[in-house]
Order: structure tokens, then sequence, then C-alpha cells
């Protein structure tokens, strides 16, 4: 079995932006634990960067983020909520065409940048962004055999 598959990761940061990196800094070391290209290690750091940014716009910078990272034999599963009272734009899936649509060109670069994305919001009115990245050919997860 996989060592590090089924394993998950939670993390709770307050809603400011100068806590971005922590998560960005937890994400790149499973990412290199699970042996992810540095190519797509660099887009789940900018993607949960994008996805938390969002969460923290949408909160208003009151409510905590929440961040939880599953780990699979074949993928890595994060998700990134909030339980602030934001507005339906997260629904709109569109190409963005001016400057004034940063958040929409955040999840439009989430989307991009991972292997399926799922937004929304809650009824409760949080934020929902859980994003999937597949291990791609030729990378593969720790055995259990390579640990002492």
């Amino acid at each position: 079995m996989d060592a590090l598959a089924g394993n998950k990761v939670f993390l709770r940061i307050p809603s400011k932006p100068e806590y971005v990196g922590i998560v960005r800094l937890a994400i790149s070391g499973i990412a290199n634990r699970l042996r992810f290209s540095y190519e797509d290690t660099e887009d789940l750091k900018l993607a949960v960067a994008e996805a938390c940014n969002s969460a923290i716009h949408h909160a208003k910078y009151i409510d905590d983020i929440l961040v939880d990272c599953e780990v699979k034999a074949d993928m890595i599963i994060i998700t990134v909520k909030d339980s602030g009272k934001g507005t339906d734009k997260y629904k709109e899936k569109v190409l963005p065409e001016s400057s004034e649509n940063d958040e929409k060109m955040g999840l439009f670069l989430i989307e991009t940048l991972m292997d399926s994305v799922e937004h929304r919001i809650e009824p409760h009115g949080g934020l929902f962004i859980r994003m999937v990245k597949k291990l791609t050919k030729g990378e593969t997860i720790e055995r259990q055999s390579s640990h002492p």
C-alpha cells in the first residue's frame, strides 16, 4: 500500500493575505513528498494561493479559512472554504475580459491549472472550492518500503 495514501492534512488560517504563504509551503511540502513534478507543484501552489485569496476576500477578512488536503494513491484533493457571506459571483464560469474581474480570473486560473475543480457558495453562505491534481505518468508516490 502507498505510504501516504489516505492521509489528510488540515490547516486553519486567519482570513488575512499574509497567511497564504503558509498554505503554499504546506502544499509544496506535500506535493514534493508525493513526487509531483516541479511544474505540477508550482501549479498546485498557485492554484491554492488563488483559492485562499478568493476565500479571504469572500470571508471579508473576518472568518478563518479552512484548507483540507487529502492524499490519494494517484492524486491530491485540496478543499478551501470559509463561512463568509459573499456573493454568488463564484458560480459564474466566464473568461474575464478586464482587470475588474480579478476574482473570476483567479477561478479561471485555478480551473486551468488543476485537473478538476468544484466551486460553489454553500447554503450557509460560505465559499467552497475543491481542486484535484492527479499524478502524471512517471510520477509515483513513495512506497512504504522506501521509509525506514
